[in-house]
């Protein structure tokens, strides 16, 4: 490891950063194609040509300002080596040399050879040794890149010389033209998204996107990825010249009704996603990509390794997550060459694929852990019988039997896989409500699950307080989830009697006494009201609705009101009941020489009595007790119940109880 060093870390990464430089300037000078340095949003840096760097999605070339090109190119001049470094720094540098000269050059240069005293690489001895992975991952930041550019003393002593005789001329014209340029890091919750910079493509930003050299003044950012909305779409700022400032592009998931996922899984999580050709990120930090309904061709890349299949045809669903897994073998290697390099000779090759990922793969009744599509590169010769088992799912077929012979190692096999359920969510409020498929308990609150295709009764329990809601019939079909939520509605009385003491019993109600002149409406009046009497042949106290006024003409009509509020944020698909407890008598008015009896009942104004015909109390020896159904006419916010007598009445009404529950 690097820590076999006995210097800090950054060391490492300047010497790494100038020896690197100083390679590739070499090089450079005899190449048609150059390496340079390219920069990732992580600020690392990375030397690759023109060639490379087009056939990859993560570094872009950086530019150099003329101040660090001209401290880089001094620096590299010479030999970086010398008799009185360090011994220990001394040997890290050869290290690096011999690295990038065996990689790039196939070969240690002789020179190389020469300042380590030897005559061939195998004699080559190192106190504390870096193996090439450990090279290879020491980090080159930005920073450490522009750090390790220092000036040479003598070069600063000669510049400095030739500044003192011409700065004074060049001054105030140089001011004046030199460029300045700013620079921004945008930021985002997701990666892979691309990043625009005035409408031209800049790279993708895997959370993070550092933009250099941006010339001042406004500009226009846009993060853009299938699947996603970028809020704001497009944000225009303001960039100062030799300033940095970091912006934040949120991205949100498009949800709708066309809409399904997918997850992706591979041998190396850092590998990278392309679906269509477009970048998605990488494996480990994309989770489950939402994507439109549809058919998706779908790969993925490491640098040195090629994937099994080389790509996938993935098909999306609503609601569903299709899952993909590949295998990865090193570039180069072909199926025959993989199972070769497993296991020399005789061995086997089965390839495994289905129209739809997830399903475990059982080799001889046996689950091998794995799950399609798969390829299998060790097996020894023989019979085999293949099944594949997903919940939910019917192979078609059953299963494949195989015989993998010496003649014919390899085998590709199919399975279909057609579903047979589909998931349901049924939700209760409040949560303590028991849920019941075809009468059995099945959830209390929350049922979650999969049914198999067909009917189902979903009935709910009683709940203390609550009208039990009614059951209903459902339909599973494949491809259609299911959700549904069912409110209890609460048990709700509004109500008003005459108690035995003579008394008003108010319940959730206001109770208004009052009267009716003709062609006028409700008047509010305790005084010209019906008053509660006690009535005899009743034995209780109740209102006693006549004509209100004995002298006038005309004499207008008792009227009692009841009024009450249902909240508006509830659901009122109830049934309500109005319940009247009521007689009429043989109780005539004064000087009335007809008998008609006449009430009138209305319920947020539409008119319930028009065939009611009230009995008398002296028949009944009590009151009768009346239901009118009130569900088309009750609304949320205010309601009321007016009951009284008519213009043509003359018997007495007497009323005990008014009550709406539903």
């Amino acid at each position: 490891m690097v820590s076999k060093t006995h210097f800090h870390y950054r060391t490492l990464q300047q010497i790494k950063s100038q020896e690197y430089e100083r390679f590739f300037q070499e090089l450079n000078s005899r190449s048609d194609d150059p390496f340079l340095p390219h920069l990732n949003h992580l600020g690392e840096v990375k030397w690759m040509t023109k060639t490379d760097a087009e056939k990859q999605h993560e570094f872009f070339e950086y530019v150099e300002s003329p101040l660090l090109r001209l401290k880089l190119k001094q620096r590299s001049n010479g030999d970086s080596l010398s008799r009185r470094s360090p011994d220990e720094a001394q040997q890290v540098r050869l290290q690096f040399r011999c690295f990038l000269e065996k990689k790039y050059l196939g070969r240690i240069q002789p020179a190389t050879l020469k300042f380590l005293s030897v005559n061939d690489e195998d004699d080559i001895s190192w106190d504390n040794a870096l193996s090439d992975e450990e090279i290879e991952n020491i980090p080159v930041t930005l920073e450490i890149f522009k750090s390790a550019a220092s000036w040479n003393k003598f070069w600063l002593a000669g510049i400095a010389a030739v500044l003192v005789l011409i700065a004074a001329g060049l001054f105030y014209s140089t001011a004046e033209k030199q460029i300045q340029t700013g620079s921004l890091i945008v930021e985002s919750n997701v990666n892979g998204a691309e990043v625009y910079l005035d409408g031209e493509k800049k790279g993708y930003a895997d959370f993070k996107r550092a933009l250099d050299n941006i010339s001042p003044g406004k500009h226009q950012i846009a993060l853009r990825k299938t699947g996603f909305n970028a809020i704001p779409e497009i944000q225009e700022i303001e960039v100062a010249a030799n300033q940095s400032q970091t912006i934040f592009i949120r991205m949100e998931p498009i949800e709708d009704g066309n809409q399904g996922y997918l997850l992706i899984s591979a041998d190396y999580a850092d590998s990278k996603i392309f679906i269509n050709n477009d970048y998605y990120g990488t494996i480990d930090l994309a989770g489950p990509l939402p994507l439109h309904n549809g058919e998706y061709n779908v790969t993925i890349e490491r640098a040195g390794y090629k994937p099994l299949p080389e790509f996938r045809v993935v098909e999306i669903t609503t609601g569903d997550t299709a899952r993909l897994n590949f295998q990865q073998i090193p570039a180069g290697s072909g199926r025959a060459q993989t199972a070769a390099i497993s296991n020399s000779g005789m061995k086997g090759v089965i390839d495994i694929t289905a129209n739809v990922s997830g399903a475990r793969i059982f080799i001889n009744n046996k689950d091998s852990g794995r799950e399609n599509d798969y390829l299998f590169t060790d097996l020894p010769l023989g019979k085999y019988s293949i099944k594949l088992v997903r919940e939910g799912y019917r192979s078609v077929p059953p299963e494949h039997a195989l015989n993998l012979t010496a003649a014919n190692p390899e085998a590709e096999l199919s399975f279909t896989l057609v579903k047979e359920v589909e998931e349901i969510s049924i939700r209760t409020n409040p949560s303590d409500g028991e849920i019941f498929i075809d009468g059995h308990l099945r959830g209390k609150g929350l049922f979650e699950d999969r049914l198999k295709s067909g009917k189902y009764t979903v009935s709910f329990g009683d709940l203390p307080g609550f009208r039990t809601p009614l059951p209903r019939e459902i339909r599973i079909k494949p491809d259609i989830p299911i959700e549904i939520a069912v409110k209890y509605f609460p048990e709700v009385e509004f109500a008003a009697t005459v108690t035995g003491n003579g008394n008003v019993d108010q319940k959730n109600s206001d109770l208004v006494a009052g009267y009716i002149l003709e062609n006028r409406g409700f008047i509010g009046s305790s005084k010209e009201g019906p008053p509660i009497n006690f009535e005899k042949d009743l034995n209780d106290y109740s209102w006693k609705l006549g004509f209100a006024f004995p002298y006038r003409d005309p004499k207008g009509s008792h009227a009692l009101r009841l009024n009450f509020t249902l909240p508006r944020e509830l659901n009122y698909k109830q049934s309500f009941t109005l319940m009247l407890a009521a007689a009429s008598s043989k109780n005539y008015y004064p000087h009335s020489t007809d008998k008609n009896v006449n009430v009138i009942i209305r319920f947020n104004g539409h008119l319930l009595s028009d065939t009611y015909q009230p009995k008398r109390l002296e028949d009944l020896n009590g009151v009768e007790t009346l239901d009118w159904d009130v569900t088309p006419y009750i609304k949320s916010g205010i309601n009321h119940v007016e009951i009284s007598t008519g213009a043509d009445n003359d018997a007495y009404y007497y009323v005990k109880t008014i009550s709406v529950r539903n």
